[in-house]
């Protein structure tokens, strides 16, 4: 793999941008009916929450330097980021459930709180893969709605676990973790996310 095919998958497959694919997935598979305008809003409201709003902060910190580098390289300038990500989490997670859509939704995003606060914890110890953390989160994700709206999910899941194994190549290729490093955050996504949504 190249290096730059690897920064590529890294962008594409950044872990703030799951949120909002995540919940793009529950309105798509819902057997339930989203007005457009309901879908729109929504994933407008998490991208802003969950994206936009936690790369503006960490592009300030940056700016302020208060951390060296907006990739969050080093493990100690991860947590003023991840504290502040998981804040806009939860609050992005309190808000939607005001709107009319599946109650998955509120529950998907809190349990990105608790996989960030996880990670945050960790950082004393390591610093694992968000981005893995991220695939694993949208492999629980897609597996609960499999079994929550009894639909075969099988293609979608073999394509994320194909995008995992790829992302975690890149994250390895590029130098950003350890293989253990990669693996922890895969299943500390996925197990994490699991517990939550299965309410467990």
């Amino acid at each position: 793999m190249s290096k730059t095919f690897a920064q590529i998958l890294a962008y594409i497959l950044h872990p703030v941008l799951m949120p909002t694919l995540g919940v793009a997935g529950i309105m798509a598979l819902s057997p339930y009916y989203i007005s457009k305008p309901v879908f729109l809003l929504t994933i407008f409201y998490v991208f802003m929450g969950t994206y936009i709003l936690p790369s503006i902060l960490i592009f300030s910190l940056w700016k302020l330097r208060i951390i060296s580098s907006v990739h969050l390289e080093n493990a100690k300038e991860r947590r003023y980021p991840y504290l502040l990500t998981a804040l806009f989490f939860y609050l992005t997670a309190i808000s939607v459930k005001d709107f009319q859509v599946p109650d998955t939704i509120a529950v998907y995003l809190f349990s990105g709180v608790l996989v960030i606060g996880i990670s945050l914890v960790l950082l004393s110890f390591t610093k694992i893969s968000a981005h893995m953390a991220g695939m694993g989160g949208l492999l629980a994700l897609t597996f609960y709605l499999s079994y929550n709206y009894s639909i075969e999910l099988l293609f979608i899941i073999s394509a994320i676990l194909l995008a995992a194994g790829l992302l975690g190549a890149a994250r390895l290729r590029l130098k950003a973790h350890s293989p253990l490093e990669v693996y922890l955050g895969f299943f500390l996504g996925l197990c994490s996310t699991l517990l939550v949504l299965f309410g467990i």
